[in-house]
């Protein structure tokens, strides 16, 4: 009998090499605008740690 996982199952959240492989892709997006930069990193960190919300204070 082979068991598969249910369909309430919530993905794999990414890991920190997915997060870190992401920002390594988009940099040049963000090259001229610090702000962005930082909210992209940001949003990023917290998808790779598996949390809803985020924010940076300034």
């Amino acid at each position: 009998m082979r068991l598969s996982p249910p369909d309430h199952a919530e993905p794999t959240p990414p890991t920190s090499a997915d997060a870190l492989s992401e920002l390594a892709r988009v940099w040049r997006r963000y090259e001229g605008d610090p702000d962005g930069a930082i909210r992209a990193i940001t949003e990023t960190g917290c998808t790779a740690i598996g949390v809803a919300r985020c924010s940076v204070g300034c």
